[in-house]
């Protein structure tokens, strides 16, 4: 079953409850909290804040956007333990990671070796919670093709350990489709947006394009959350005939 969401960093200049209020009125089934804004790392406080807030509204809290960088984020002083921390007091059951800020071509073997030791013991500490890690799938990271997603998953050995899916830049539709193909043994949750090029546009510009995306995710064994990240001028209302589109989207595809 696939659901709608939105994710907070939509929004960053917006407080936790105009947020929950804007996906209530768009009809939408979650929100992923960011932590970088909005539930901040290791502030428990503002996460049991959150979480009361969000659940009391009916919303479902499918992830934990922590930005946090595998190769950056602790020597830039953010210890996963208090990623960890606020996820556990949000009730998420994904957190979801970057996976360094080093191109897959660019890679040595070192490097790779040291972003599969950090997953390994972040995932580890995850799986002691019951949480499971996500990867997002993004460009200038070890994640930013199919191919290398897959191999640092299955390098990395742990049982908790997916992947995020969105349309990747700089990629042609059927690219992109055979993209989720290859990685949908491990696909957790999907970011949905339409952009041309860096520009943002309304999501019913790509509605065709997104339909076979959803189709086929719809197919997939699991419920996971598909969830807005950008939208046009970062407008509110923007975001809510967007939600309408995503919703007809999801309503056709888990159909199927």
């Amino acid at each position: 079953m696939l659901y709608s969401g939105v994710v907070s960093v939509t929004f960053r200049s917006l407080q936790p409850a105009e947020i929950i209020r804007l996906a209530g009125q768009a009809g939408l089934a979650g929100i992923e909290w960011g932590g970088d804004v909005h539930v901040p790392h290791g502030d428990v406080k503002k996460a049991r804040e959150v979480y009361k807030m969000t659940i009391e509204s009916g919303l479902k809290i499918p992830s934990y956007g922590s930005y946090f960088e595998l190769g950056i984020s602790r020597a830039n002083g953010l210890e996963f333990g208090s990623v960890l921390e606020s996820a556990i007091e949000l009730h998420a059951p994904h957190i979801r990671i970057w996976a360094g800020n080093i191109g897959s071509r660019d890679a040595s073997e070192d490097y790779r070796k040291s972003i599969n030791e950090e997953t390994q013991q972040i995932c580890d500490a995850a799986q002691k919670e019951n949480i499971e890690i996500s990867f997002e799938f993004h460009n200038e990271s070890l994640t930013d093709t199919p191919e290398s997603t897959i191999t640092l998953i299955r390098d990395v050995n742990r049982n908790n350990l997916y992947t995020y899916w969105q349309a990747a830049l700089n990629t042609v539709p059927g690219d992109r489709l055979e993209g989720l193909k290859q990685v949908s043994p491990w696909l957790s949750n999907i970011h949905v947006y339409q952009l041309d090029g860096y520009d943002r546009l309304e999501l019913s510009e790509g509605e065709e394009e997104w339909m076979k995306y959803l189709g086929y995710a719809g197919k997939i064994k699991g419920d996971r959350f598909c969830m807005l990240e950008f939208v046009k001028n970062e407008l509110p209302e923007q975001m809510i005939r967007d939600a309408e589109v995503l919703n007809r989207l999801l309503k056709a595809s888990n159909l199927k």
